[in-house]
């Protein structure tokens, strides 16, 4: 059984969700774009802040402090908005992500810094490209260049490196510690993570205000090595030509249409709260 998550009104958690059966959750750059553009929607919806992002073919990472709504509200909008899309987008049935989501709160400090170090450093650890740079689908792009219309609050990060000094030498200053982490792995931290996972010994309460320390580092593992997921089932079925004709209009950030019945249900009650 599994244990009750604590969660507070406003905190800032590092989450991560994880496909199933180790299908893509991106099978082209118009899904990576789709999913910026529902966080973007979700965080004026749900008033919360993102530090960092980063969209990995099977999984992807946030970094959130929440303000009005919960992460288990804000988790739910973010990853039934996208499932609604690709499910229709590529005609499949059933659950998109496996599990509920992965959650840990952490310190609203320079804990922040190190985290999206990790996120942005994912893409170049897993092989998919030879300089981090050329990474596209992450928070990254947005802490070295300037961006008109940013999707996170990445100076609140990057004023760790030195609250007082002018934006390019932050942004310098967080490519130079990008170099220096990109081949640190902290010694035993992997192995003793994936045999804590293995084991289900680590708790989601055990995790609740992790801030400096060995901790960080195993629960950061921990989240990078298995990840998962919260999503509400989606129902599919057919429709005859009739019901077709009666679909009501879907609120902004959906696609188009959607046929079935249930997930349009879904979807308004999903808008409603």
């Amino acid at each position: 059984m599994r244990e009750p998550r604590v969660y507070s009104k406003e905190a800032v958690y590092y989450t991560t969700a994880k496909v199933m059966n180790n299908e893509l959750l991106f099978r082209n750059d118009a899904d990576y774009a789709y999913f910026m553009e529902v966080l973007r929607s979700r965080k004026e919806k749900y008033n919360f802040i993102l530090y960092a992002f980063c969209l990995l073919p099977g999984h992807y990472h946030l970094l959130i402090e929440t303000k009005d709504k919960n992460i288990s509200k804000i988790m739910q909008a973010i990853n039934t908005s996208y499932s609604l899309y690709f499910n229709n987008k590529y005609k499949r049935q059933g659950h998109l992500l496996q599990g509920r989501f992965g959650m840990q709160a952490v310190s609203k400090d320079a804990t922040l810094l190190e985290l999206t170090c990790q996120m942005h450093l994912n893409p170049l650890k897993l092989g998919l490209v030879k300089t981090i740079e050329e990474y596209r689908f992450s928070s990254y792009p947005e802490y070295i260049t300037q961006s008109e219309n940013p999707l996170t609050d990445y100076a609140f990060v990057l004023s760790f490196l030195g609250p007082r000094e002018a934006k390019e030498i932050l942004r310098n200053k967080y490519k130079e510690l990008i170099k220096e982490q990109a081949y640190k792995e902290p010694a035993g931290i992997v192995a003793q993570a994936e045999e804590i996972i293995e084991q289900r010994k680590m708790s989601p309460r055990a995790l609740i205000g992790i801030g400096s320390g060995l901790m960080i580092g195993l629960s950061l593992a921990l989240f990078m090595l298995r990840t998962a997921a919260f999503n509400k089932e989606i129902s599919h079925r057919r429709t005859t030509e009739k019901e077709k004709s009666n679909i009501a209009n879907l609120p902004d950030g959906l696609p188009g249409i959607i046929t079935d019945q249930n997930q349009q249900k879904q979807a308004w009650e999903l808008w409603k709260n």
